[in-house]
């Protein structure tokens, strides 16, 4: 931002978002793990509650409440392990990511898919199963940059010229 002249948008920085995301998704796996040693389902309601709001903001296809409770539900699930301050710091890194995220969001079916991947999620923790609560961490994560290439096809203009969607 220049003070009363301009802002400018930077180009999304792919390398950024996957550093982001390696750091995320490393943190995220150790969190679900985390939950399923706990063995107490209550520590996981918090997290179902926001799931239960955030399907009815894909229902209604308010994809800015999806969003903000998406962020919600991750959030509550590393104040559930007892890392909250975690999450702050990966949030503070996430711009690029999070961008991609809401250039992926509206594609059809990936509300749903985001809603299913989260209910697996708290499943496998609810059932004591930190493999299966790995995997679908991992599964649930790697989402958005799997879809890169049709990311950066439906929005060329977004990335700079030395961007590689590999």
């Amino acid at each position: 931002s220049y003070p009363k002249s301009r802002t400018l948008v930077t180009r999304i920085d792919i390398d950024h978002a996957r550093v982001t995301q390696f750091l995320r998704l490393s943190l995220e796996v150790e969190v679900a793990k985390t939950l399923v040693r706990r063995q107490n389902p209550d520590v996981i309601l918090p997290s179902a509650r926001i799931l239960r709001m955030q399907t009815l903001a894909g229902e209604d296809h308010d994809i800015g409440e999806f969003t903000a409770l998406d962020w919600l539900f991750h959030q509550s699930l590393f104040n559930a392990a007892g890392v909250g301050s975690l999450w702050h710091m990966i949030s503070a890194r996430s711009g690029h990511i999070d961008r991609l995220r809401r250039l992926n969001l509206p594609d059809p079916g990936k509300m749903a898919a985001v809603l299913t991947s989260h209910e697996g999620i708290l499943a496998a923790i609810r059932a004591g199963d930190p493999e299966d609560a790995e995997a679908q961490t991992r599964e649930h994560l790697s989402g958005t940059l799997a879809s890169l290439p049709a990311i950066m096809t439906a929005h060329p203009d977004y990335f700079g010229t030395a961007a590689v969607a590999s």
